[in-house]
C-alpha cells in the first residue's frame, strides 16, 4: 500500500510539472525549478568516553523544488526530497550498489491563495515548513537531514505593519473514534507580528498542542497552551532580543502545567568594513520541582533544534534530556564575515540545570558542563557553500554521572550546492 501511495505521489508530482510548464507559456504565469544537494560528513565522539573510537558517517540530502506562480494570487509549491546515510542500503558492497531505500517523499506540497476575497486575506494549505521569528518554538530544523514539515493550513491577515497567522496543524492522525487508546495530536494557534520603525520585530502568540487520547472522564492526555512575546530592537550598533513564554494546561490527563521560558541577548557590531559582532545571551527554561504537584518543566514544542543550546545537540528535547529539571544556558558568541565571503564564528555555552539533580552520593548539583563550538564557512560562489565545524564539551558534575567523565568532541564538513 505504501509503495502504491509513493508511485501515485511521484506521478502527481510529474503531472504537476508538465501542467505548470504548459500554463507557464502565458505571461501571467511563472514556473521556477530549483533544488539543492547537500552532503555532510561527521565524526562523532559524543559518548564522553575517550577509550572508544568515534564513529564516522556521511549524510546526503537531495531536494527538487517546483514553484508555480499565477499572477500574484496563486502559488503552488512542491518539494521532492531524498534523505540518506551513505552505505545504509545494504550489508555488503554488492547489495548496497543494487538496493533502494524507496524513501523519496514530498517534504512540502502546498497551495497558497493570496488576496482571497479581500486584499489582506490569504489561505495556505497542504504539507509545509513553518517557522516563526527566532524559531525557539516553531522552526524548520534545517540542520536535520530531513527537516521538519507540518500538515495543515494557515489563514493569514496582512496589513501595512501587522500580520496575523491562524494555524491549524495535524501532527498525528490515529484513525480511531473515540480515541480511547490512541488519540489524534494537533497544534493550533494565533501568531501576531508587528514591524515598525520603533520596533524592528515584535511578536505576540498563543499556541495549543493536544494529544486527544481520552480517559474514562473524557479528559485529553495532553492539553497544553503556550503564550508568549518576542522583541527585537536595534540602536546601531547595538541589538537587543528578548523573549518570554508561559506554558499552562494539563498533561497525563489531570496534572496541571505551569512552566516558563525566558531568553535574552545583547549584541554589538564591532566593525563595518569587516562585519564583526559580539553578543552575550541567556536561555532559562524552568524545571520540575519535586515538592509541588504541578508539572513545571517547559516543553519547547517544535523548535529549530540545532540553532540553540550548542551544536553538539545534547539538549534537543529539554524535558527528556534534562530529566525534567529544566535548563539554563549562558552563552557568548563572536562572529565575523570578511569581504572575500569567509565567515568565522565561535560560541561558548555554560549549561546548568534549573533544578538540582540528586546524585548517587546523595549530593546535589546543577552543573552540566561547558561547550565550545567553532565554525568556518566559505561561499565558493553564489550557489556553492563549504562549512566546517569543531566542538568540544567538558562535562560538569551532573553530566559526569549521567553521561561520562571524559570530554566529548564532534567534527563535521558540509558542502551545499543550490541550483
Amino acid at each position: 500500500m505504501r509503495r502504491l501511495i509513493r508511485i501515485v505521489a511521484i506521478n502527481l508530482f510529474l503531472l504537476l510539472i508538465l501542467s505548470a510548464m504548459v500554463f507557464a507559456q502565458n505571461e501571467e504565469r511563472k514556473l521556477d525549478i530549483s533544488g539543492q544537494i547537500r552532503m555532510r560528513g561527521e565524526t562523532d565522539g559524543k559518548d564522553f568516553n575517550n577509550d572508544t573510537d568515534p564513529s564516522d558517517f556521511t549524510l546526503l540530502r537531495s531536494r527538487l523544488n517546483l514553484k508555480f506562480n499565477y499572477s500574484d494570487k496563486l502559488i503552488a509549491f512542491a518539494q521532492l526530497q531524498d534523505s540518506r546515510t551513505f552505505g545504509e542500503e545494504g550489508t555488503d558492497g554488492a547489495t548496497a550498489t543494487l538496493a533502494s531505500l524507496r524513501n523519496v517523499d514530498f517534504h512540502e506540497g502546498y497551495i497558497q491563495l493570496n488576496h482571497l476575497f479581500f486584499p489582506w486575506l490569504s489561505y495556505k494549505f497542504g504539507r509545509m515548513a513553518i517557522k516563526y521569528d527566532t524559531q525557539r518554538l516553531i522552526g524548520i530544523n534545517e540542520w536535520s537531514n530531513i527537516g521538519r514539515s507540518f500538515d495543515g493550513s494557515i489563514v493569514t491577515l496582512s496589513f501595512q505593519k501587522i500580520r496575523i497567522d491562524m494555524l491549524n496543524v495535524t501532527l498525528y492522525e490515529s484513525g480511531r473514534a473515540p480515541d480511547l487508546t490512541d488519540g489524534d495530536q494537533t497544534l493550533t494557534g494565533v501568531w501576531l507580528k508587528i514591524n515598525s520603525s520603533k520596533l524592528k520585530n515584535f511578536n505576540i502568540y498563543a499556541l495549543t498542542d493536544e494529544d486527544r487520547q481520552m480517559n474514562a472522564d473524557d479528559e485529553f492526555k495532553i492539553q497544553r497552551t503556550t503564550v508568549g512575546a518576542q522583541l527585537k530592537k536595534e540602536w546601531s550598533p547595538i541589538q537587543l532580543e528578548m523573549e518570554l513564554n508561559l506554558q499552562t494546561g494539563k498533561m497525563d490527563y489531570n496534572t496541571d502545567i505551569l512552566a516558563y521560558y525566558l531568553s535574552g541577548s545583547l549584541g554589538i557590531d564591532l566593525g563595518k568594513r569587516q562585519k564583526t559582532n559580539f553578543s552575550l545571551g541567556v536561555d532559562h527554561l524552568s524545571g520540575d520541582k519535586s515538592a509541588t504537584e504541578k508539572y513545571e518543566c517547559f516543553n519547547t514544542l517544535y523548535p529549530a533544534k540545532h540553532r540553540y543550546f550548542g551544536y553538539m545537540d545534547y539538549f534537543t528535547d529539554i524535558p527528556k534530556h534534562t530529566r525534567n529539571l529544566g535548563l539554563t544556558d549562558l552563552m557568548a558568541n563572536l562572529k565575523t564575515e570578511s569581504i572575500d565571503k569567509i565567515k568565522l564564528a565561535a560560541d561558548v555555552h555554560y549549561f546548568r540545570l534549573s533544578q538540582s539533580a540528586v546524585l548517587e552520593d546523595a549530593s546535589s548539583s546543577k552543573e552540566l558542563g561547558a561547550e565550545v563550538d567553532l565554525t568556518f564557512g566559505y561561499d565558493y560562489s553564489k550557489n556553492v557553500n563549504f562549512t566546517f565545524g569543531a566542538s568540544v564539551f567538558v562535562p560538569g558534575k551532573v553530566f559526569k554521572e549521567w553521561r561520562g567523565s571524559d570530554p566529548s568532541f564532534w567534527f563535521y564538513g558540509q558542502t551545499s550546492v543550490s541550483f
